[in-house]
């Protein structure tokens, strides 16, 4: 845990203070999150000098714990965005891209349940603009497990889209995990992944999946 954190709530003049220990609170006003203890991750675009974190209309910055609790109240909110900000007549949109995005959030979620050492640290980012919505998610990986996930998006690249289809009918009839191969079967969509080895660090590496949507080409 990182300790105690303050969500301040601000609608008109109206402010009110939470001081929370594992669940969230959101809403579609605007939220910042103040952390009296700094996680360090390997990227620099959202933790800057400010250490406020914020949720807008638009966007969205979680830094924490993220077990299924949490990737819950953080999808409601993508949900909210993905309706508020999608500017398209066929919902079928907003489903095919909110499910992608579920798969990725819940994958990261699951590897940090079943880990028996814990590394919940994670952080997800999501933007809509320019007709395109990103989402990039950080999360802590134990030493020795980069080779086997490593193994399993290498394969993944390798297989062409009637590959990737074959190997989705396949797990749909098995009741296999098909978030991947969901993710990598979204039209007009680019995954990508790497992970980043830690200097003198003997426990843990981070992966990097990221996800963009270009729901402006989809919806046409």
């Amino acid at each position: 845990m990182y300790g105690l954190f303050r969500i301040v709530f601000i609608n008109n003049n109206d402010r009110r203070n939470y001081f929370l220990n594992q669940s969230l609170i959101i809403s579609n006003k605007w939220l910042y999150f103040s952390f009296k203890t700094r996680p360090i991750f390997p990227h620099v675009n959202i933790l800057d000098s400010n250490s406020e974190i914020k949720f807008s209309d638009t966007a969205l910055t979680y830094i924490g714990n993220l077990g299924h609790a949490e990737s819950n109240v953080v999808l409601n909110k993508i949900l909210s965005i993905l309706e508020n900000q999608l500017n398209v007549n066929n919902k079928s949109v907003i489903k095919r891209s909110f499910i992608c995005i579920t798969e990725l959030v819940q994958n990261i979620a699951e590897y940090n349940i079943i880990k028996s050492t814990s590394f919940p640290n994670t952080s997800i980012e999501l933007k809509v603009e320019s007709e395109k919505i990103l989402i990039s998610c950080w999360n802590k990986i134990e030493k020795g497990d980069e080779m086997s996930l490593t193994t399993i998006f290498n394969e993944l690249d390798s297989l062409s889209r009637n590959e990737l289809e074959i190997r989705y009918k396949k797990g749909l009839f098995s009741r296999k995990s098909l978030g991947l191969l969901m993710i990598k079967l979204l039209e007009n969509s680019i995954f990508t992944w790497k992970i980043e080895t830690v200097a003198n660090e003997n426990e843990y590496n981070w992966l990097k999946l990221e996800l963009i949507i270009n729901y402006g080409v989809i919806a046409h």
